[in-house]
């Protein structure tokens, strides 16, 4: 056993999605020590195992003054067209796995043992509004689905509706998803997205 003899504020035991998550956002505040734990490799275990984020499909961190809280995490299909999403991308979806944890447990087994395989880079970017006020008018998707990594668009807002400063998830104007074998171009258009919302030419 390797003693380490150094001092952190905090200790981070696991470093899949949630641990990573918690050690990031702690890693925010210079003045802390933080020390991320992790008995195989970073991004291991049900993380890697995940098809799209199956297991942990969903997780939110707050941090607090008392230190991270986890408000929640949870292993669920997540809506209606999120399947159809990661079946674009990846070789196995969390529509498959939950059909196979019912009906073939070795099939799921198996599956799960085994990391998925990405054919292509994604992201899901949500907008954000700096400030409260009414729509005058939305970009049309056309014009996002000019972009090379555009796979679809979801809005909150319609024109001459109220909007509010984002501070959640629920207050944000909408989100877009991006899908690129290209990690470098899946970036830019996301850059690019987010300079149109900037100079506020999206809504």
């Amino acid at each position: 056993m390797i003693k380490d003899t150094r001092h952190f504020d905090w200790a981070i035991i696991g470093a899949g999605v949630v641990g990573c998550a918690i050690s990031r956002e702690l890693s925010q505040h210079s003045d802390l020590r933080i020390a991320l734990i992790e008995q195989n490799r970073v991004g291991s275990g049900a993380t890697l195992n995940s098809g799209g984020f199956v297991r942990v499909v969903h997780s939110e961190i707050m941090l607090s003054p008392d230190g991270p809280v986890l408000i929640e995490v949870g292993a669920r299909i997540h809506g209606g067209y999120t399947p159809k999403t990661v079946q674009s991308f990846s070789s196995v979806s969390q529509l498959e796995l939950s059909v196979y944890a019912y009906t073939d447990i070795d099939k799921y087994i198996i599956t799960t043992n085994h990391p998925p395989i990405f054919y292509k880079n994604a992201l899901v970017y949500f907008f954000i509004s700096h400030q409260d006020g009414i729509i005058e008018r939305i970009i049309e998707d056309k014009e996002l689905e000019n972009l090379d990594s555009y796979f679809s668009s979801v809005w909150n807002i319609s024109k001459n509706s109220p909007i509010n400063k984002t501070v959640d998830l629920l207050t944000s104007p909408g989100w877009v998803v991006l899908m690129n074998e290209s990690k470098e171009k899946l970036l830019e258009d996301k850059a690019k997205i987010m300079e149109l919302e900037k100079n506020g030419q999206l809504y």
